[in-house]
């Protein structure tokens, strides 16, 4: 919040815990270290908000690029909202330097480096498992097979996978999964489906 300090936990591979915000501006990240026996707050990261985002994930990641004036971690800014990236669906963000097509069960996709996909999750009655494959596209133009899995999913879940090159497997790209955390409630309110963990947010209401 504006001109207020809050302590947060920014989990490894995970969303963390929902953070309300008061608006689009910059967000500076500190962290408490020990300078001659005295704990000091030193800047690590910052975060530019845009107009129009209501919702947002912010994405931390090492900076490679070391310089004066230079923060240990960047900031990937990510509209996170409903309208984009609506419930029961699948969302890939190709950060990897090769183009990526698939399969989420029946819905064919591509993702070109650079840009994201939503893709619809069909899911069967009772089921919860998707099949997801994935191909890439190699250097004479054709395609080949990159991997073929089984992902878990429950209605109403939003499950946002990060493609990122593989610098042990060039060529090979990482997939990082962050899904919403959805479980059944006990005493729902009226007109709702489900609470979520982390995103603070009905299924019922949005």
């Amino acid at each position: 919040r504006k001109g207020k300090k809050q302590t947060m936990e920014i989990a490894w591979r995970d969303r963390s815990v929902a953070q309300a915000c008061d608006g689009p501006g910059s967000l500076v990240f500190t962290q408490t270290v020990m300078r001659d026996g005295k704990s000091t707050e030193v800047p690590v990261a910052t975060a530019e908000i845009p107009e129009g985002m209501t919702r947002v994930l912010l994405v931390f990641g090492r900076n490679t690029t070391r310089g004066p004036g230079t923060m240990p971690y960047r900031v990937t800014v990510i509209d996170d909202s409903y309208a984009v990236f609506p419930g029961q669906s699948v969302r890939f963000i190709n950060h990897s330097t090769v183009e990526l097509a698939g399969s989420l069960g029946e819905q064919v996709f591509t993702v070109v480096p650079g840009r994201d996909q939503v893709v619809p999750a069909t899911l069967s009655a009772g089921g919860q498992l998707l099949s997801l494959r994935l191909a890439r596209r190699d250097a004479a133009g054709g395609w080949r097979k990159l991997r073929s899995t089984m992902l878990p999913m429950a209605a109403g879940q939003r499950v946002l996978v990060f493609l990122i090159d593989n610098l042990q497997r060039p060529g090979n790209p990482e997939l990082v999964l962050l899904r919403d955390q959805v479980e059944p409630v006990t005493t729902p309110p009226t007109g709702s489906l489900a609470g979520t963990i982390g995103l603070r947010v009905n299924l019922g209401v949005r």
